[in-house]
């Protein structure tokens, strides 16, 4: 079995090109022929970004997904999200 590749794709208000990034990432790693999952972190969006990616990743099963939650308006320090994302992957 090919290695998996995960990439860890950042979204913030990205309703207008959240769809189009993933159908580039889909179209390389097909084209390449990689075994791959996107994990889409959203980082407090209240647009949405959410349901959007929700929808994508009832289609793909590579598509996970990680809502951070809003803290007053502060984003969660790097440290707590990777804590999160192994947490997820394990």
């Amino acid at each position: 079995m090919k290695e998996l590749i995960s990439i860890v794709v950042p979204m913030y208000f990205e309703e207008e090109v959240a769809n189009e990034c993933y159908n580039r990432l889909l179209s390389v790693m097909h084209e390449n022929h990689i075994n791959y999952e996107f994990i889409f972190v959203n980082d407090g969006s209240t647009d949405r970004t959410i349901e959007i990616l929700k929808d994508v990743a009832a289609m793909d099963s590579n598509v996970k997904l990680l809502i951070l939650p809003v803290i007053s308006g502060t984003k969660l320090p790097s440290q707590q999200v990777l804590t999160m994302l192994k947490v997820m992957l394990s």
